[in-house]
């Protein structure tokens, strides 16, 4: 079992080198600064990916990838954010990061 850790990212008060020291392996994270609906690059993953790297740890899990809510209820762009999710998911696979859980609510 991989011990993990939500992390709320660069600005979270508690940062990677605290959670290293407690033993945690992996970390639970997501792109926080890119807009919902947005596409994340390989790019923008691969920064956070090689910055959770640097500490020791390993991107274990995103949550989340935002679901819109014009995805939900059906709204005029919901064709073309149902694309840009898939390209992010696409990515996420592309940099190595295979755990997604959604937000649903």
């Amino acid at each position: 079992m991989e011990k993990t850790w939500r992390w709320f990212g660069k600005k979270d008060k508690i940062t990677l080198d605290m959670l290293r020291q407690i033993g945690v392996e992996g970390i639970v994270t997501a792109l926080h600064d890119v807009p919902n609906g947005e596409i994340w690059t390989e790019e923008a993953i691969n920064d956070l990916k090689t910055y959770i790297e640097s500490y020791g740890l390993r991107w274990s899990v995103v949550e989340s990838l935002p679901v819109c809510e014009a995805i939900k209820y059906a709204g005029p762009e919901r064709e073309q954010l149902i694309e840009n999710y898939k390209v992010s998911l696409a990515n996420l696979g592309k940099c190595g990061v295979k755990t997604v859980c959604y937000n649903f609510m």
